[in-house]
């Protein structure tokens, strides 16, 4: 039951970002029609969409080494398993995961 489940979530979010995709596609071809978008913003807009992308892709795979490094490929991150780590997120100089089950273990 499970994995049906799964299966639908995860085909109704790709459907739904489709739609996204139509519906800002149909609304750039509007505003062409009426509005001749000028050649700067057809290149500023992609190089805004490839940074984001890059960002996110740099994001992941920071996320992705920084559990290989503690040696936890599930990702719980446990603090209490190592002091150095439990130093580290009481100063603040942790990942944003870890910030989060800070937040966690300080109230509650």
């Amino acid at each position: 039951m499970v994995p049906l489940a799964l299966f639908s979530f995860k085909v109704g979010v790709e459907l739904g970002q489709l739609m996204f995709i139509a519906v800002v596609l149909v609304a750039i071809h509007l505003v062409q029609r009426v509005y001749e978008l000028p050649r700067q913003a057809v290149v500023a807009s992609a190089y805004v969409i490839g940074t984001t992308a890059a960002f996110w892709s740099i994001e992941r795979l920071d996320s992705m080494f920084m559990e290989r490094a503690w040696g936890d490929p599930k990702g719980t991150m446990n603090p209490s398993s190592d002091p150095t780590h439990t130093k580290a997120l009481t100063r603040g100089e942790c990942s944003h995961r870890c910030l989060s089950q800070r937040g966690q273990a300080e109230f509650g």
